[in-house]
């Protein structure tokens, strides 16, 4: 009944709207019509004048300009469903049109199932994140950070239980050259076992003021072997929910240390890097992402040239990976 009600209050404000926007541009073409009317009374009658004083000897051309300011007025008619257009598809369109989108999404989904790595345990993860934590000295707002990390991780509680400043926190814990690289490992690690819920998303757009969690991925290179894999397996593990995999691969740039970055390129560097590994661990996970990146629809270019044999290595990995996946 309450269902009933929204939709034909939905409909009522529709019809409102429309009938206001259709008004409006009544209006504004009565006002253009009687703008031109002015203009081709004054027009006539300075063809007249001219008509007394020159003769008809230039009546046509008087003629020609009558049929360019009736063009004019037809012109101006016509202007009106243009205008109406104007206003744009409705919501109900848009968000039938994001629901087709999301039914084809998850249609390739099933048919090209992602490869991600589900053997890791958000409760065990936890436990060696706060233990590596115990020798760190946290602010108040640090401590309530890993708090809520707690209760998202080990109590199952919804991402909203993760704060404005939890990743700051996580910045912090990624950037800090003080720390020991364990600390970022065991941080990573459980970033991984969260990117397997599904509401991770909403953390991820939480990103977009400080961009912490993706100019360090751009910095791969930089990083120990350890934090190397465990951030290609948190990467790799945010393919397995439609909405953080496509945060993966948005082009939006900023900058950063004077060049353009965007989440498609941070992504693409981890995924590379991790490829030309000589670690069997890690070279299997960034093979795993390339596949997943395969799978998606990229909106913009990345180009690699690898040499003939690096594509052949690529390729027999990618079968090793995909084997164990399935048969594991």
């Amino acid at each position: 009944m309450i269902t009933a009600s929204i939709s034909y209050s939905r409909i009522i404000l529709n019809t409102s709207v429309d009938g206001t926007v259709r008004r409006a541009a009544s209006q504004e073409l009565g006002a253009r019509r009687s703008t031109l009317a002015e203009k081709l009374a004054r027009k006539e009658r300075r063809r007249d004048k001219k008509r007394k004083k020159q003769g008809r000897g230039r009546g046509d051309r008087a003629d020609d300009d009558d049929a360019e300011m009736a063009e004019a007025v037809e012109t101006a008619a016509a202007g009106v469903p243009e205008d109406l257009s104007r206003a744009g598809p409705s919501s109900d369109a848009l968000a039938a049109e994001a629901d087709e989108r999301r039914e084809e999404e998850l249609r390739k989904r099933n048919r090209d199932p992602p490869i991600v790595f589900t053997d890791i345990d958000g409760v065990q993860e936890f436990e060696k994140f706060s233990k590596a934590l115990e020798t760190v000295e946290l602010t108040p707002e640090e401590r309530q950070s890993v708090d809520e990390l707690q209760q998202y991780l080990v109590q199952g509680e919804g991402s909203w239980v993760l704060g404005d400043d939890f990743l700051a926190f996580i910045g912090r814990v990624l950037r800090d050259a003080s720390l020991a690289a364990e600390v970022r490992v065991c941080c990573l690690r459980c970033l991984a076992a969260a990117a397997l819920r599904e509401d991770v998303s909403l953390v991820l757009h939480q990103d977009r003021r400080h961009h912490a969690l993706l100019n360090y991925a751009h910095d791969v290179d930089r990083h120990s072997p350890p934090e190397q894999y465990a951030l290609a397996l948190f990467l790799c593990n945010l393919f397995e929910n439609i909405s953080s995999s496509e945060w993966l691969l948005y082009i939006s740039e900023w900058e950063y240390n004077g060049q353009p970055l965007s989440n498609i390129r941070a992504t693409t560097k981890v995924t590379v890097h991790s490829c030309l590994s000589s670690d069997t661990a890690l070279r299997d996970v960034g093979t795993a992402l390339m596949y997943n990146i395969a799978t998606k629809e990229v909106k913009t270019v990345v180009c690699i040239q690898p040499t003939t044999s690096y594509s052949l290595v690529l390729i027999l990995n990618l079968r090793h990976v995909l084997a164990r996946s399935l048969y594991s």
